[in-house]
């Protein structure tokens, strides 16, 4: 181990003052400072690298610093356990424009990201160039060692939104089968096909999953789904699938019925084809407490959300955000959401303000209020909330746009 340059209390001092979340390895060794006194401010938050292959010269002695570091600072490395990649550099294009891998690029990030062996979050962003996915095929691949420990990874653009790819071996799916032990993964800009499909069906320890404009265009039969799928999922994102009913209609299937938390915005446009897959949604998952519907205008057609008044009494968080109208709930409430916490409305009509004076009336767990009404349904539901013993929390007069929030003094 080499001596610090700075007396290790003057160091001590430094580091004290240093952003553990931020590039926390290039600060520590821009001096070779391979010293103790480091060691319990890495030890105490988890460090995140920050790699950009853009920074040629930087990437390339964080890599030497990192093969340094497995021999005189293993601790060092060992928590390290989040990596933020940018991708985009990644890609250099020949004189006749075809595209192709930077090696260069690549096999220097490789060589940084195969010595964590402590590495648990993997985020590889690549907001450009998403035409040449296949380009990453040979880095990806070299990757599949890291398996072993990622818990978490996140791929932003990882295919063309609006080109379904059926390639039976597209190289994010291979990807991600060599991750078996993750837990939480987030998608974006993705039309998957049957290979895609088949290897989010194999994450069977997942827990979270955000998809954001990530598409199933075919529905896939329950059959070729694993018995295995998604038994553990407690929390799913959706926003923007399109086509939304294929979508939801594959998620319905494999979605556990033990799911607890669902986020939901409907793509412009959607109309009333979401409605039968919502319902379908609904009707299958009982335990659900946390339940979020963005930007559906037409829910009040097909009594979409009657499953909701029924099959989930579990429910703690309503949200039902730029939802112009909800259904008629003229319908028997035998137990209407006992354990529920909060619930926030936007796109209020009369209608829907009735429906708010329901819950009130029912709802005695109820401690967060928050809606968008227009004047004339807001001053009953406001005198109802005030006899409750709800208080405004912000302005009285809120800005156009914004909703009246309440919560119970």
């Amino acid at each position: 181990m080499r001596s610090p340059t700075l007396p290790p209390e003057i160091l001590t001092q430094i580091f004290k003052h240093v952003d553990p979340t931020r590039d926390l390895l290039s600060c520590c060794l821009v001096q070779s400072m391979w010293c103790d006194c480091a060691l319990p401010l890495i030890e105490r938050a988890p460090t995140e690298l920050l790699l950009d292959p853009h920074e040629m010269p930087r990437l390339r002695r964080t890599a030497s610093l990192i093969t340094e570091a497995a021999v005189t600072a293993p601790r060092v490395l060992h928590a390290i356990r989040g990596v933020t990649v940018n991708l985009d550099y990644l890609f250099d294009y020949l004189p006749d424009g075809r595209c192709v891998l930077d090696t260069a690029a690549s096999d220097t990030l490789v060589s940084i990201l195969l010595p964590l062996s402590s590495l648990q979050d993997l985020h590889l962003s690549r907001p450009n160039h998403t035409h040449h996915i296949q380009v990453l095929r040979p880095f990806l691949q070299q990757l599949s060692s890291l398996g072993a420990t990622l818990t978490h990874t996140s791929i932003t653009n990882c295919g063309h939104p609006h080109t379904p790819d059926d390639d039976p071996s597209h190289p994010v799916a291979d990807f991600l089968l060599t991750f078996s032990q993750l837990t939480s993964l987030t998608l974006t800009h993705l039309v998957a096909g049957d290979s895609m499909a088949r290897s989010l069906f194999q994450l069977h320890k997942l827990h979270s999953l955000y998809l954001y404009d990530v598409s199933f265009p075919t529905p896939t039969h329950p059959l070729r789904i694993p018995l295995t799928r998604w038994r553990h999922l407690n929390t799913l994102h959706i926003q923007h699938p399109d086509p939304f009913l294929q979508t939801l209609t594959t998620l319905a299937v494999a979605c556990p019925i033990t799911l607890c938390h669902l986020y939901i915005v409907a793509p412009p446009h959607s109309y009333d084809v979401v409605n039968p897959a919502v319902h379908l949604l609904l009707q299958r998952l009982p335990a659900l407490r946390t339940l979020a519907l963005i930007g559906f205008a037409t829910l009040a057609h097909l009594d979409v959300l009657s499953p909701l008044f029924c099959n989930c009494p579990q429910l703690e968080l309503l949200d039902l955000t730029d939802c112009s109208s909800l259904p008629d709930h003229s319908m028997p409430l035998t137990s209407l959401w006992p354990y529920l916490r909060a619930l926030r409305i936007s796109g209020c009509t009369a209608m829907n303000g009735e429906l708010v004076l329901e819950v009130l009336s029912r709802c005695e767990r109820l401690e967060e209020v928050e809606l968008t009404m227009h004047v004339g349904c807001h001053l009953p539901v406001s005198a109802a909330l005030k006899r409750r013993g709800f208080m405004f929390d912000g302005e009285e007069r809120p800005p156009m746009g914004s909703g009246w929030r309440w919560k119970r003094e």
